[in-house]
């Protein structure tokens, strides 16, 4: 699902001014006004896994970015927010009364990501694909409990496992996709059941940036990662970060 946010705008946009502005070498652009009129979608090389999208609208801009965004995208996207509402009005975005910043924090951050995941574990316990909107192969890729398994995860992982392992997927292509999506939307009337995350336990993990974090895990995904070690072939080997969680249960186990 995205993220939505509109922007009123005194100036039309001129994305070069935009791209100086936010100061950084790493923006690139993938769709321009030249081939879709009045949409721009980019990302960030090294940082982004999925676009941001700006689309004109009657009396301003929509800025859209995919709701399973990297955690760094979502750090960069009040920075992005105010930095292109001082292009179009030449003043910083302020809505309810607060700045990007404020309005955009590490708990706004958390509630989005945890909004996100409990939607997709719904779609996936129903055993529908859930779509991203905004891939950065600009192909219809998806997540099933099939491609989460594959990474030792399931539909009672904790948030931080099944966003991790996504944006890793997505930043290693690992992700299927379908050339023609299905019609797969959840009937408003269809109740669902989150599934919840019951850990046994947690271990000291790193990230890779070397921040020291812990990594918390439930009996389903204990299970998969023994079974795949007990079922592991030299000649298909898994990823290094699948094979890290295999070592540190099998060292517990």
């Amino acid at each position: 699902m995205l993220i939505k946010i509109p922007i009123a705008a005194k100036y039309r946009l001129s994305f070069s001014e935009l791209a100086d502005a936010l100061g950084t070498n790493d923006i690139v652009l993938v769709v321009s006004p030249e081939e879709i009129p009045g949409t721009w979608a980019f990302f960030r090389e090294k940082h982004s896994v999925t676009l941001f999208l700006l689309e004109e609208t009657g009396d301003g801009y929509l800025l859209s970015m995919d709701r399973l965004a990297s955690y760094d995208d979502y750090r960069f996207l009040p920075y992005l927010v105010d930095t292109l509402s001082l292009c179009l009005n030449k003043e910083h975005f302020t809505a309810e009364g607060k700045n990007a910043y404020q309005l955009m924090n590490e708990d706004w951050v958390a509630d989005e990501m945890g909004e996100e995941i409990a939607l997709l574990k719904c779609y996936l316990s129903l055993g529908l694909k859930y779509y991203l909107s905004l891939a950065k192969q600009m192909k219809h890729v998806y997540v099933d409990q099939e491609a989460l398994k594959k990474m030792g995860v399931c539909i009672h992982s904790s948030t931080p496992r099944i966003f991790g392992y996504i944006n890793y997927m997505l930043s290693h292509n690992l992700l299927p996709y379908d050339d023609v999506p299905e019609e797969n939307d959840i009937d408003e009337d269809t109740e669902v059941d989150v599934p919840q995350h019951e850990s046994i336990g947690t271990v000291l993990s790193w990230q890779i940036d070397g921040a020291e974090t812990t990594e918390s895990y439930c009996r389903e995904d204990a299970d998969i990662l023994l079974e795949m070690a007990q079922n592991y072939e030299p000649e298909k080997p898994y990823e290094g970060v699948v094979l890290n969680d295999i070592a540190t249960l099998t060292a517990l186990a």
